[in-house]
């Protein structure tokens, strides 16, 4: 290629790529073993209807999930075995 086919509009040098920076895992959040909610006492395991496993607090639980649970089941009697015959 002449010099003049690259100043008239000729076929440009193609520009080298420059590589990817390396993956660095310092660069990733890093979680501490004491947040882990299993080991916390003020958290509560509990299951979504799919079966997924989460975790929430005891006051969230005792008010949305213990006092659902009781005003639903609050008048519904159950059935004892004398009673089915």
């Amino acid at each position: 290629m002449s010099i003049l086919e690259n100043f008239f509009g000729g076929k440009k040098p193609e520009a080298t790529p420059t590589p990817p920076k390396p993956f660095t895992p310092t660069a990733l959040p890093t979680k501490k073993p004491s947040e882990d909610p299993a080991k916390d006492p003020n958290m509560i395991r509990v299951f979504d209807k799919y079966g997924r496993e989460m975790f929430i607090a005891k006051e969230q639980w005792r008010t949305n999930v213990l006092l659902g649970a009781i005003k639903t089941n609050w008048n519904i009697q159950k059935m004892s075995p004398q009673d089915s015959c």
